[in-house]
């Protein structure tokens, strides 16, 4: 797969979604506190990395892209962080829209060893307002020289259900790639693909997924639903199953040890669409993404895979 990296080169791609900033606190918890029932975490360290879209945005960077993110943040000290993580990360960030009848979406981690012991989040979940859309429409017409779009849908609020066909409208004839919200699935109608887990697939098909016949017939009821051209249905340890021109062909994943899968699903679409918008074929694309999917979910918390731990991973 080597000759398949080789042709991906830094060409710009804008990601549309929400911004989220991930908090997370590290320690150990050696003792019950004497208050409740609830473990003691002894802090040793903690850090804070771009989350959602901006997760995305920051694996297309590593991958050596011209990243563009537009989203919304809060006038508040979680949305300055974020956005100075964006920029150190080489994001584009002109598109970053502030809003003080928000706060920035935020999400703390408390850590104990290798557990995850609770998480707390800071959010809005309404939708923007119809002046903040056209403040987006305005900076995003900007960028006429991007190759493809990613929209990454955590409902929060930025992804509204005429976002794709307008951006079809805007940029004629590009890729547009969907991580998508399981409750917004009509948003997402002639996106070029999407890429759900096998969990929202599951619910998004509203059917269990037990086997290989399932999985093949909840995928086209997903394309039926949102006229999406191509799907991917990330399975984990499993791989993935890849569904085009009519037919699903299945991936199987490379053996790692899974640390942390939070974030992996960034990796993969990042990968897709920096390979697609370079010409290379939607399943060759896949295999790269199914290896940089590996490599996220062997590291702790939302972490974005480089070109160059991609080319030596192969």
């Amino acid at each position: 797969m080597k000759d398949i990296i080789k042709k991906i080169k830094p060409v710009s791609i804008l990601v549309i979604g929400d911004l989220i900033l991930d908090h997370y606190i590290m320690g150990d918890a050696l003792r019950i506190s004497p208050e409740a029932p609830v473990p003691v975490v002894n802090i040793k360290k903690e850090y804070y990395r771009a989350g959602g879209a901006s997760n995305v945005a920051a694996n297309l960077s590593g991958l050596g892209m011209h990243s563009i993110i537009s989203g919304t943040l809060g006038k508040d000290r979680w949305g300055r962080r974020l956005l100075s993580l964006m920029k150190k990360k080489g994001i584009n960030c002109d598109a970053v829209v502030t809003d003080d009848r928000r706060i920035t979406t935020s999400k703390t981690r408390i850590i104990a060893g290798n557990q995850q012991i609770v998480r707390f989040d800071r959010e809005i979940t309404c939708k923007i307002g119809d002046d903040f859309t056209d403040i987006f429409d305005d900076k995003i017409r900007r960028f006429n020289q991007i190759k493809a779009i990613i929209v990454s849908d955590y409902g929060k609020g930025v992804v509204n259900k005429n976002l794709v066909a307008h951006l079809k409208k805007l940029f004629p004839g590009i890729i547009i790639a969907i991580d998508p919200k399981v409750t917004n699935l009509s948003f997402y109608k002639g996106a070029t693909f999407l890429t759900p887990n096998q969990k929202e697939a599951s619910e998004m098909a509203n059917m269990a997924i037990t086997d290989e016949k399932t999985l093949e017939k909840a995928g086209n009821i997903i394309l039926r639903q949102t006229e999406a051209e191509k799907l991917v249905i990330t399975l984990g340890a499993r791989g993935m199953a890849i569904f085009e021109d009519g037919s699903m062909r299945t991936i199987k994943a490379k053996a790692r040890y899974v640390y942390d899968v939070t974030g992996a699903g960034d990796s993969v679409i990042a990968v897709i669409t920096a390979a697609m918008a370079n010409g290379v074929r939607f399943f060759d694309a896949c295999r790269l993404a199914n290896v940089a999917g590996g490599i996220s979910v062997s590291h702790p918390g939302t972490y974005h895979v480089t070109y160059q731990e991609l080319y030596n991973a192969l």
